[in-house]
């Protein structure tokens, strides 16, 4: 619209596709000129068999570059997997960064507790107190020859249970009742509970 509108820009236009022109019929001049004499670089490079080797290499090079680019492109549009969907569709996206964001501020707002001291971990980490005084809980039941009994039948018996809860297995017994025409009806009841 411009151009049709605008005369100075239209000449402006004009005089720059002229020089363009001009510029492009000076370079087509110049290699046509250094093939016919055989001087410069393309015809040396053409002529001398590693410069011509090179060249096909680059050119395969450039192919297969632009091959893979267009084949990525495709993956990315139509493919399947989490970038492609990310990228193609949006409310999977914004699903997505929302999510995300939240993760996010769950993740400062712990740290954040943290740092300020907050619940057992926090005083953990900040309050060197809380970890003296169980550290020096810790001596004493090492000291103490009838703790560490203690908590060492304790900690078995504690084995010792999950290992029989992990292994109780409810399996239900067969029973059959024989009703009085013959015919035999076999049910299933569990077993009663261990206490």
């Amino acid at each position: 619209g411009r151009v049709i509108y605008d005369d100075k820009y239209a000449d402006e236009l004009t005089e720059s596709l002229g020089q363009t022109a001009t510029s492009m019929k000076t370079i087509t001049a110049s290699l046509q000129k250094s093939f016919e004499n055989e001087q410069g670089a393309i015809p040396a490079l053409l002529n001398d068999p590693e410069g011509k080797k090179r060249i096909f290499e680059l050119v395969e090079n450039l192919r297969l570059t632009s091959a893979n680019l267009a084949a990525f492109t495709a993956a990315m549009q139509n493919g399947q997997g989490i970038v492609p969907r990310l990228m193609n569709d949006k409310q999977y996206g914004d699903q997505t960064l929302a999510e995300f964001s939240s993760l996010v501020h769950q993740l400062n707002d712990a740290v954040g507790k943290l740092n300020a001291g907050q619940g057992t971990a926090g005083k953990l980490i900040n309050d060197p107190s809380v970890y003296e005084s169980i550290n020096d809980v810790l001596i004493g039941i090492n000291e103490s020859k009838l703790l560490r009994w203690l908590i060492r039948n304790r900690q078995e018996r504690g084995i010792e249970k999950r290992v029989q809860v992990e292994q109780q297995v409810v399996r239900p017994i067969p029973t059959a009742t024989v009703a009085k025409d013959g015919a035999t009806n076999a049910t299933t009841t569990s077993p009663p509970p261990k206490q």
